[in-house]
């Protein structure tokens, strides 16, 4: 855990060299493999890869891997702000999780659907998910709402300076003794 934490702060350090990106940001995952999409909200938000090219279409995705580093830049992201922006302009990150395996190989698939019966209420999405809402108050001054969906944890934090990184994680059902 040390390590990948190790990782991912040396990758915030290194600061791509693109002209007109406002921030900076990291996407990591602790387990199991998750879609991230971005997507404005207010106003036109133009995302970027660290190479300083644009990422394609209105809503781009990309795949984070639990456990692995953040390598050659391919969850993390830049965010550019247009001439006529102010700080009423908002995007979203949303991470869902793809894989539904055990964190331990050796455990029985047969307990997941078990797990699944526990989860009581209407669900807005079918697999874990996080997402994020993205705004800022004012220069610096980052207003960042995050949402868990179906037992996954959504965290964010400040790297000063350079944007905010985002990590999600889940605790395995008490069935799958992980």
């Amino acid at each position: 855990m040390w390590r990948l934490l190790a990782a991912c702060a040396a990758v915030a350090v290194a600061v791509p060299p693109c002209p007109k990106i406002h921030t900076w940001h990291n996407v990591t995952a602790y387990r199991g493999t998750w879609k991230a999409q971005l997507s404005s909200i207010s106003e036109t938000a133009r995302f970027f890869w660290p190479n300083c090219t644009e990422m394609d279409g209105p809503t781009p995705v990309f795949e984070v891997v639990g456990g692995k580093a953040v390598e050659s830049g391919s969850a993390s992201f830049g965010f550019e702000i247009g001439p006529d922006d102010d700080f009423d302009v908002a995007y979203s990150l949303t991470m869902v999780r793809t894989s539904q395996e055990p964190l331990n190989p050796t455990e029985s698939l047969r307990l997941l659907p078990r797990a699944a019966e526990r989860m009581e209420g209407r669900q807005l999405f079918k697999s874990m998910a996080c997402s994020y809402v993205i705004a800022a108050a004012g220069p610096a001054q980052p207003d960042v709402r995050a949402e868990p969906f179906n037992g996954a944890t959504c965290l964010w934090e400040r790297n000063e300076g350079i944007g905010e990184n985002y990590q999600v994680d889940f605790s395995p059902p008490e069935d799958l003794h992980v």
